[in-house]
């Protein structure tokens, strides 16, 4: 070849043979990486959805724990009212704090810890309830037991984080809480 047409090729440019090749092996690349994105995605969202459940157990049992540390054990009731005896297990709780002594336990307002909701599957709400005011602890809860043995209050829980399918994320927790006060 000589110099001149040389230079007249590299003046056409690509084939077109050459820019369909490049245009698939970059549809392919951006296809890869986009798929690749995706997925890194999905575990971070899985992971998060772990965390939430988490620590939603983790948040309720600290508060429950303190809450029952600070009551006053012969308070302790079932959701009707009935004195918890060894072994028996509930959905939830009655107990009084105690405020304070005065030659016997000075106790408060009555309060309550139960599921709150219609059964469902993404959970249900645990909720506080103290005279006319309800708090919601969690959302998300999709198990509570409470149960007595000897001077300990053992609370098993679960709650789910994220959408109902595969993706979704469940975490469980257990607190054995032994009251101060009589």
């Amino acid at each position: 070849m000589t110099p001149s047409r040389l230079s007249r090729r590299h003046q056409r440019g690509l084939s077109l043979v050459e820019t369909l090749i490049a245009s698939t092996l970059a549809v392919f690349v951006f296809g890869a990486a986009t798929a690749l994105l995706s997925a890194s995605n999905d575990l971070a969202q899985s992971a998060s959805h772990e965390r939430t459940a988490a620590m939603r157990v983790d948040r309720v049992l600290r508060t429950l724990g303190d809450e029952i540390r600070r009551g006053s054990l012969a308070s302790a009731r079932q959701l009707d009212g009935t004195t918890f005896s060894d072994g028996e297990v509930d959905t939830g709780l009655q107990i009084r704090p105690v405020e304070g002594f005065a030659g016997s336990p000075i106790t408060g307002d009555l309060a309550e810890y139960r599921l709150d909701g219609a059964i469902a599957p993404e959970g249900r709400d645990l909720v506080r309830a103290e005279g006319p005011v309800i708090t919601t602890l969690a959302r998300g809860i999709t198990g509570f037991d409470v149960r007595r043995v000897g001077n300990a209050i053992i609370l098993d829980m679960s709650a789910a984080s994220g959408p109902l399918d595969d993706r979704r994320r469940e975490a469980e927790g257990q607190l054995i809480i032994v009251a101060r006060n009589p």
